[in-house]
């Protein structure tokens, strides 16, 4: 079977309390790791291509895990590599679903034979086939170097990673989902009709300073087949139909609706989800600058269920 990665980017802690290195050791002795390990083995992965790079070891973020495990048994189960899922959802969606408030960006590796094929989680898990994805996304060449760019980001604060295997096979699929986190957020609604008021909430974190906050748009999210699915690429954040640019305030006062207020490092925004009447999934987006580049960086996507407004 063919072995394919994918990466996505935008446009322009340890929950266990400690770094594991079972998933190393076990790695030098030959022997197998079970699922957990194979997840942390890799971690280690990426910490020692960052560490070769003068950049911060990552913390493990079990949200983000939760992300790239559904994505990884996706793929597995269904024979595809892409950042979009068979049920048609997208990596800022699954990562919103599993309870992220940041945004994560990222990697994915698994093969394209588009064979339906039963999981086997409890297998254990070689890290050659680990070592595999890593070096494939570690030896990439500029402009077609996502995965190595993602992996070396200065930016990210954590990663979570999910690891799958079918039935008969020892070829692994990985998903890594790197977090940028640099705020507090205020819980959004799952699930709104057209038309719905929603508070945009949230304090950043020096260095970050609040830039933009962008609401976008996507159709409802429907099924794909595996065929489909194998002929994407790189997947691009949606583009806001709407931007909202801060007024910043030295005294608290009522919030006007459709103004983003800062006051200090908090922010709120007060406003519709109405795309010109059209149902789908919706984006939140948050963008801040940081000292020294003059990029606005996206430091939180998440997603909310529109459904047609109600008559």
């Amino acid at each position: 079977m063919a072995v394919v990665a994918g990466c996505g980017s935008p446009p322009a802690f340890d929950v266990n309390g400690g770094e594991r290195s079972i998933g190393i050791r076990s790695a030098i002795a030959g022997r197998p790791m079970n699922r957990a390990d194979a997840e942390h083995y890799m971690l280690e992965l990426i910490n020692r291509d960052r560490a070769a790079h003068g950049l911060a070891a990552l913390p493990w973020d079990e949200t983000a895990a939760r992300a790239a495990r559904r994505q990884a048994e996706d793929m597995a189960a269904r024979g595809f590599t892409a950042h979009w899922g068979s049920d048609g959802s997208v990596p800022e969606q699954r990562y919103t679903e599993a309870g992220g408030e940041d945004v994560a960006f990222e990697n994915v590796g698994c093969f394209v034979d588009a064979n339906a094929s039963p999981l086997a989680l409890d297998a254990p898990y070689m890290a050659e086939g680990l070592d595999r994805f890593q070096r494939a996304f570690m030896d990439e060449v500029p402009p077609h170097d996502g995965h190595r760019r993602n992996i070396l980001s200065r930016w990210h604060t954590a990663v979570g990673v999910g690891v799958a295997q079918v039935e008969g096979s020892r070829i692994p699929c990985v998903a890594q989902e790197f977090v940028d986190d640099w705020g507090t957020y205020e819980s959004l609604p799952p699930k709104v009709s057209v038309g719905a008021f929603v508070d945009i909430r949230g304090e950043l974190r020096e260095p970050a300073e609040l830039a933009v906050v962008g609401i976008a748009r996507i159709d409802p999210p429907t099924p794909r087949a595996p065929e489909h699915l194998n002929q994407t690429n790189d997947y691009l954040v949606p583009e806001a139909y709407e931007a909202y640019l801060p007024r910043r305030l030295k005294t608290p006062f009522p919030r006007p609706r459709g103004v983003l207020s800062l006051l200090g490092s908090t922010f709120s925004l007060g406003t519709y989800l109405d795309d010109e009447g059209k149902p789908g999934l919706y984006e939140i987006s948050i963008w801040a600058t940081f000292p020294g580049t003059a990029e606005e960086r996206l430091v939180s996507l998440r997603t909310i269920e529109v459904a047609p407004r109600a008559r």
